[in-house]
């Protein structure tokens, strides 16, 4: 298998691992070219970002004249935006575009929170694990959080230090809210109004489903 760089570099560093090589493999059979991924992963992951291409290739271990080219040919069929400040020209994704949704959708479910969380609570001893809030609602801002919603045994403790290793990995604050099946059950007889919001709220699972959870309550 061809190991790519990683795409997006947090303060730790790349987000390594073979699921990630795997899933950037994916978006690059369906792309065909490696500074197409690389701008793509970086500015469709649904944080509405720019970045600058030298800071982009640097990160991603491609060169900066070929990612320019690259990016000015995503700019001309209308993906991308140039952002402009005297000399500096940045690239962010164009919100505008009809394409812009699907492909978010496809970057996070191969390269963003939604597969690092799946990766990291694959092998939790938890029922249902799902997003919600601005990121399942798809109104997140670039420096929105990401909220997690935990049914299980696991603890908060154990379902914390898994979040944190995504956040460290992916670049943004995710906060997991952890209740026992027990509680959940009891909480939501008891119209519980914060389990009456999420329940009723657009979701994003990565472990378990909408059945799954319904059966818990």
């Amino acid at each position: 298998m061809v190991e790519y760089p990683c795409c997006v570099k947090s303060n730790d560093g790349c987000f390594g691992g073979n699921k990630r090589k795997v899933n950037e493999l994916v978006i690059d059979a369906l792309i065909g070219s490696r500074g197409k991924v690389a701008l793509l992963t970086a500015l469709f992951d649904g944080r509405r970002r720019s970045t600058h291409i030298r800071e982009l290739a640097r990160n991603v271990g491609l060169s900066a004249p070929s990612l320019m080219r690259e990016a000015k040919a995503l700019v001309k069929i209308g993906l991308l935006r140039e952002e402009k400040d005297g000399n500096r020209v940045d690239y962010c994704a164009n919100v505008d575009s009809p394409l812009y949704p699907a492909l978010t959708e496809l970057v996070q479910k191969t390269a963003g929170p939604e597969a690092a969380l799946r990766e990291a609570f694959a092998d939790s001893d938890n029922d249902v694990v799902f997003i919600y809030g601005s990121r399942a609602r798809g109104c997140e801002r670039a420096d929105s959080d990401c909220d997690v919603f935990v049914v299980g045994r696991e603890g908060l403790r154990k379902a914390a230090a898994r979040a944190g290793e995504v956040a460290n990995r992916i670049g943004i604050e995710v906060n997991p809210y952890v209740v026992t099946p027990e509680e959940f059950k009891r909480r939501v007889a008891s119209d519980d109004h914060f389990l009456g919001d999420v329940m009723s709220s657009p979701k994003i699972f990565v472990k378990g489903s909408e059945d799954e959870l319904a059966g818990l309550a």
